[in-house]
């Protein structure tokens, strides 16, 4: 009786761990942990790899991801028109949600074209202004209520995102750089708060393409030249960004964008973590281990540590940006996309000891140029030697 006993509970557990003949989580399982509302760190499975993607987000965004990892995986199941029936199918479930809550005006002089791409923040869409058939970017936020019941910490999340658009918005509107990302000239704000739902967008100039997709249209490959042309260019944006007091904090292939294919012209794009170093007329103080900056990929060991970031940690992640592009990968890309505590702890370990390493020994002379600098700052406080930078890349 004893063993019967400890076969059914071994039985239980391999059923409720149950995984697909692909090796991933049944969808039923997915969208369990997606109904997981009062957890707002639920975590859902939505990728091939098996990584998991935190989301402190609402219960809207968890089961739009459960969708996108329920086409994934019966598109790989099925084999199916391949990434395009995917993508295709969980675009127009996202155009078909903000059809339903934006206004007859927007509607009347816009067309949704598709879903570009979705960040911790906000969904990305190409639309089209119907008066002279320009395409632009459409960026929002937006949640869905429909009567539901939410805590006050999550209602009060959403009222901090639909501000989070507006601070973007007003950030745009201050800056003047030619290459940092512009405003639509016109209607290019409007934020709604009702009942059944809210939502803040900004309208955005649309580029060519981003470095991500250059790089993989290169095959991975980029000339030094244009690696250094890269690397000077952010130096001389995030110079101006620095003379503001602010700092960009979310550097990745995927916010540098090209005014087109036939150039190397780069514009910086995502100003949604964007912050002032100042508080009030003075430099802030340091604060250890409470911050999340960016992409961990790409972000300095000081903001990898959850430090609160200064300017030295934007210079220091224009560096693992051209690290990235010389090389073609980093180090420590095989401990992400996965955020846990001991994939960023390795991570970080891994940036300290970079120098050590075989693929630092491997860059060449400009760039080990570009790190010696960059070693002698303290990462607080410091102001960076741009024109020593810019000297290095030319």
């Amino acid at each position: 009786m004893y063993i019967f006993f400890i076969l059914l509970y071994i039985t239980m557990r391999c059923l409720s761990t149950i995984k697909d003949s692909n090796g991933f989580d049944t969808n039923e399982q997915c969208l369990n942990n997606a109904k997981k509302i009062g957890k707002i760190d639920t975590y859902c499975f939505i990728h091939y790899k098996q990584k998991y993607i935190n989301h402190k987000d609402n219960l809207d965004a968890m089961r739009r991801d459960s969708l996108i990892y329920h086409h994934k995986r019966l598109d790989k199941k099925n084999k199916k028109g391949g990434d395009e029936w995917d993508k295709n199918s969980v675009s127009q479930y996202f155009i078909n949600n903000l059809n339903n809550i934006l206004s007859d005006n927007f509607k009347s002089k816009y067309t949704i074209i598709k879903h570009v791409a979705k960040t911790m923040m906000s969904d990305v869409f190409l639309i089209k202004e119907n008066s002279t058939n320009k395409e632009y970017i459409l960026k929002i936020y937006f949640v869905i209520l429909d009567n539901k019941k939410y805590k006050k910490q999550e209602l009060e999340y959403f009222t901090m995102m639909l501000e989070k658009i507006k601070t973007e918005y007003e950030l745009m509107n201050e800056l003047d750089h030619p290459q940092i990302i512009k405003l639509k000239k016109t209607d290019n704000f409007e934020t709604v708060n009702t009942k059944n739902y809210k939502y803040s967008y900004i309208i955005v100039e649309k580029y060519e393409e981003s470095l991500s997709e250059r790089f993989k249209r290169k095959l991975n490959k980029l000339s030094e030249n244009d690696i250094k042309s890269i690397g000077y260019q952010l130096i001389n944006i995030i110079k101006y960004l620095h003379i503001k007091k602010y700092l960009y904090l979310d550097f990745s292939l995927n916010n540098i964008m090209f005014f087109s294919k036939d150039n190397n012209k780069i514009v910086l794009i995502d100003l949604g973590m964007v912050e002032s170093y100042y508080k009030g007329s003075t430099i802030r103080e340091f604060v250890p281990g409470v911050h999340t900056y960016g992409t961990p990929l790409y972000s300095s060991k000081n903001a990898t540590k959850g430090n609160l970031a200064d300017r030295v940690d934007d210079i220091e992640s224009i560096f693992y940006i051209l690290c990235h592009l010389y090389l073609e990968y980093l180090p420590w890309g095989v401990y992400l996309p996965d955020y846990s505590e001991k994939s960023m702890s390795l991570t970080y370990n891994s940036k300290i000891t970079f120098s050590e390493s075989k693929d630092y020994k491997s860059l060449p002379g400009w760039l080990k140029k570009y790190y010696n600098i960059l070693e002698t700052y303290k990462y607080y406080q410091e102001v960076p030697e741009y024109d020593l930078l810019l000297e290095v890349l030319l």
